[in-house]
């Protein structure tokens, strides 16, 4: 048996984990729960680290992997705790190029001409705006986020100040547990000037965007799949992830290209990345978004369903050293999607579906998963984890034999979930939604 412990182990992913090919050779080991990860008021590194190794240190059977799906902090406990055990992984240094977003554009730009424009930005500056050079519009973000937080498009000096008093103010909850864990490597000096308590400005670009999910290994790039992005119509809200893409074939080759040689420049090899890209068809340009040093949980089934195992087969498989090879459409459905119902409007959740209502969905699509996100009595505008323009209700994961089949399976899907949001006074966003309908900008 290997004991294969994974950092924020949850119930839903354990389950997936039991269904990969060999689940029987191996005991997963829940290290850290999940709430533990992304609650409370600043991410408390040092004390996940001590917690982690004790439990560690405690066990009496080997240690034969250290693994984490999750971003922030998980993809930066993973290499710290499996380099004491003695664990494969990635070197922290190599983790935090692709973490660090302003290092990791830096590295980027060596590599390839599909970055964006970019610089540092200081938010306590007060002259910040007038320091930049890049021209508007524009996004800015911190060096260290996830899921859309914080992440904000600037087109004049007003959107820049109102977009950097919330950056102040929430700013520290990830800058200072990042700075802990910045400090434990020998930095650039270019790079140890944009510590965690700073951002990044890019410029705006957009078009198709999509996510490759693959492996360096031997300095060649090994993708298992591409995963297509789709939003909200006319915004840059995410309304689902669905597989496969329908890219088309050259453009994916390209994309691959680019990644291989990203990588090799970054030094990251022998363990799984996401890379979020965007295609823009009018001008034929690809541009790199940003690599997040793991597989994607929330792609997991997606993968299981249409080509019958799910994408953990690659990270477990890496973390046992050994080679992956995936499968490709021997899943029970053609594509399949993970949708995000969200809301656009502040408020307090006064009713959210029963376990009934979610198991009817169930029951009714094979392989459905249903996960709710809010409980009533939430006001949305306090909860932690949001994007910056709207808010996660629940998520809906699908399969059909086509498309059009899949939009059918989730209209229905939504009806069957009834959602109760009460209006609140004044909203708490940090603006208005720029269209009538209350949506987020486009990106």
């Amino acid at each position: 048996m290997n004991n294969v412990f994974v950092i924020g182990l949850d119930p839903l992913n354990h389950r997936c984990l039991q269904r990969l090919p060999y689940a029987s050779n191996c005991h997963f080991h829940q290290l850290l729960t999940f709430e533990q990860l992304q609650q409370g008021a600043k991410v408390p590194v040092e004390s996940l680290i001590r917690e982690a190794t004790d439990r560690l240190d405690r066990f009496t059977g080997t240690i034969d992997a250290i693994l984490s799906f999750w971003d922030f902090p998980g993809t930066l406990l993973a290499p710290i705790l499996a380099r004491r055990f003695g664990c494969a992984s990635p070197s922290l240094e190599a983790t935090l190029r692709c973490e660090h977003k302003y290092w990791s554009r830096c590295e980027q730009s060596k590599a390839t001409d599909a970055c964006p424009r970019f610089e540092a930005v200081n938010p306590f500056d007060n002259c910040a705006f007038e320091k930049l050079t890049l021209a508007t519009p524009y996004w800015i973000k911190p060096v260290k986020s996830f899921l859309g937080q914080l992440s904000y498009r600037v087109n004049d000096e007003h959107d820049f100040n109102i977009a950097v008093a919330s950056i102040r103010d929430k700013l520290p909850r990830l800058a200072e547990p990042f700075n802990h864990i910045l400090a434990m490597v020998e930095l650039p000096p270019e790079i140890a000037a944009v510590d965690g308590r700073h951002c990044i400005a890019e410029a705006s670009v957009q078009g198709w965007q999509a996510t490759l999910e693959g492996f360096l290994h031997a300095g060649r790039l090994h993708s298992h799949g591409i995963v297509d992005s789709i939003c909200y119509p006319g915004t840059s809200v995410f309304h689902r992830l669905q597989y496969p893409s329908r890219l088309p074939e050259p453009v994916q080759r390209r994309v691959e290209a680019i990644v291989e040689a990203v990588l090799r420049q970054i030094g990251f090899e022998d363990w799984p990345v996401n890379v979020e890209f965007f295609w823009d068809a009018v001008t034929d340009r690809l541009w790199l978004l940003e690599i997040n040093p793991r597989v994607s949980q929330s792609h997991a089934i997606l993968f299981e369903q249409v080509d019958g195992v799910a994408n953990f087969h690659v990270l477990v498989e890496l973390a046992l050293r050994r080679l992956p090879e995936m499968p490709q459409q021997l899943g029970r459905a053609a594509c399949a999607a993970k949708f995000s119902l969200r809301a656009f409007h502040d408020g307090v959740v006064c009713h959210v579906p029963s376990a009934e209502d979610c198991l009817r969905v169930e029951h009714l699509f094979p392989g459905a998963v249903v996960e709710l996100m809010v409980r009533p009595g939430d006001r949305l505008s306090t909860l932690l984890s949001q994007d910056s323009y709207s808010y996660l209700l629940a998520e809906i994961t699908l399969s059909a034999p086509d498309e059009a089949q899949l939009l059918e399976r989730y209209e229905q899907s939504v009806r069957m979930l009834p959602f109760g949001i009460g209006e609140v006074g004044q909203p708490t966003r940090i603006r208005e939604w720029p269209h009538e309908n209350r949506r987020a900008p486009a990106a």
